[in-house]
């Protein structure tokens, strides 16, 4: 810094080394075996009985943005007292109103030292009005059955080499073999069809090279939630190259919905280069195909104004404050979604907080 001004440093500078602020020792070692973190959707005892016969408490569900919304999600943790239930299936969500009950997903999060629930993850959908709201209770107690279930069917069968999941209207298959989110996707309605597929997560370094997901197995592959609601499934490993070296390490989850063609992925870059304090790079993304896309036509959300194209759009967020559309530049930013289409299909992308 230099009379207010701020530049960086060149690529050559990767600040302090491991060797200057580490002690020389082994690296740490966990002294017991690390749990891994699963979300069952029953406790360990569900055959004793808790000390509550019925109880309901009250949840108010507000719509603050003011859209009418149908079939919202809706989930929140839920604590309860030591020793008051033991069987998830004793708890259900109910409209006041009507005094109907809503198809609800039970999921442990905690349980108490005498295998009591402590907390649960419930999750359902609901109708609400545009800055409306609605009364729901959460019933629970030994005298308390849950049966509603959701009609939407969800399906996740763990193959040799891939999970595929059938979520009603699109069925997605996880290469876990060489880490592919969406390896293949296809719509189930009216027809099967072929709709998407896409590359590994890649990572691009500072000289160009190409790391990714698929170029190598994952560490870890584990299914953490599949109930009626939804799906998560958690992946992780390094980021390789074709020549076996590796740099950094993501976490990526995947989450289907019943009854949806939404899919939720969210990836997490962790920088395992410790050696040096900085480590560059120049691009982290994912490359999705869609079969014909010569004929599809694109929509994209900028600023106040939507873009469409005919024919090929390409995009670019230059700064905060400008946006690239082909060889112009104008004053906007990208809302964060873009949908294609090509008759009546359909596909769109959104980031979340783009």
């Amino acid at each position: 810094m230099e009379q207010g001004r701020v530049s960086y440093g060149g690529l050559d500078d990767k600040g302090l080394s491991a060797d200057t602020v580490l002690e020389r020792s082994k690296p740490f070692e966990p002294l017991r075996p690390v749990p891994v973190v699963r979300f069952p959707v029953q406790g360990a005892a569900p055959e004793r009985k808790g000390a509550v016969g019925r109880r309901a408490v009250e949840v108010t569900l507000l719509e603050r943005a003011g859209e009418t919304r149908e079939g919202a999600e809706v989930a929140f943790g839920f604590p309860l007292a030591q020793g008051a239930l033991f069987d998830a299936e004793k708890l259900r969500v109910v409209d006041v109103a009507s005094g109907e009950e809503l198809p609800t997903q039970v999921h442990l999060l905690a349980h108490w030292p005498d295998q009591s629930l402590k907390s649960l993850l419930l999750q359902f959908r609901a109708d609400l009005a545009g800055r409306g709201s609605r009364k729901i209770a959460v019933e629970f107690g030994d005298a308390v059955s849950r049966k509603a279930r959701a009609a939407g069917t969800l399906r996740v069968d763990q193959e040799r080499g891939a999970i595929r999941v059938t979520t009603g209207p699109l069925e997605v298959v996880v290469d876990t073999e060489r880490f592919v989110p969406f390896a293949k996707v296809d719509a189930l309605e009216p027809e099967r069809r072929r709709v998407a597929a896409s590359s590994g997560i890649e990572l691009e370094d500072e000289n160009g090279v190409l790391h990714s997901s698929a170029f190598g197995a994952p560490e870890s592959v584990r299914i953490e939630r599949a109930g009626t609601h939804d799906a998560v499934i958690r992946i992780g490993g390094p980021f390789s190259t074709k020549g076996h070296g590796s740099l950094m390490r993501y976490v990526a989850r995947l989450r289907f919905l019943a009854g949806s063609s939404r899919v939720d992925l969210s990836i997490t870059l962790i920088n395992s280069e410790t050696d040096l304090e900085f480590t560059d790079i120049r691009r982290l993304g994912i490359d999705l195909v869609f079969p014909g896309a010569d004929s599809w036509k694109a929509t994209a959300g900028a600023g106040e104004r939507v873009i469409e194209s005919e024919g090929p759009l390409k995009l670019l967020q230059a700064d905060e404050r400008s946006l690239e559309e082909g060889a112009t530049s104008a004053p906007g930013q990208m809302a964060g979604w873009l949908a294609i289409r090509s008759g009546a299909e359909r596909v769109q992308i959104a980031v979340r907080d783009f």
